[in-house]
């Protein structure tokens, strides 16, 4: 495969189907250095996160809540994270660890009921 369509390949679909073909022209008439290369692949990566913002979103709160609780049973504030806190600081915890889902849980309701 041409390295520039493949480089048009990186955009997402909807994208590419309206803009692929003048993407491709430009890139047919620009020299493929490593910074046009670079360009593209981060503009194509921009592009790939707003397409897919709910799922980038979803990623974030695992990443946030599994990294909560490790922190919590690596430095001994509680043994698991789900039981009944006992102090300030396990509850803290807990509220780190679940607070996320509770954000998600909130804006996926919000978009269901404006209709997004």
């Amino acid at each position: 495969m041409d390295v520039r369509r493949a480089l048009v390949r990186l955009t997402p679909r909807a994208w590419r189907k309206r803009y692929g073909e003048e993407l491709l022209a430009l890139l047919e008439d620009t020299e493929l250095t490593p910074a046009a290369v670079t360009d593209v692949v981060r503009a194509a990566t921009v592009l790939q996160a707003q397409a897919h913002r709910r799922l980038l979103l979803v990623v974030a709160v695992v990443l946030v809540s599994a990294s909560a609780e490790w922190m919590a049973v690596g430095t001994g504030i509680t043994d698991n994270i789900l039981w009944l806190p006992r102090t300030p600081l396990s509850l803290l915890a807990l509220v780190a660890a679940v607070g996320p889902w509770v954000t998600l849980v909130i804006l996926t309701v919000r978009r269901r009921r404006h209709g997004m």
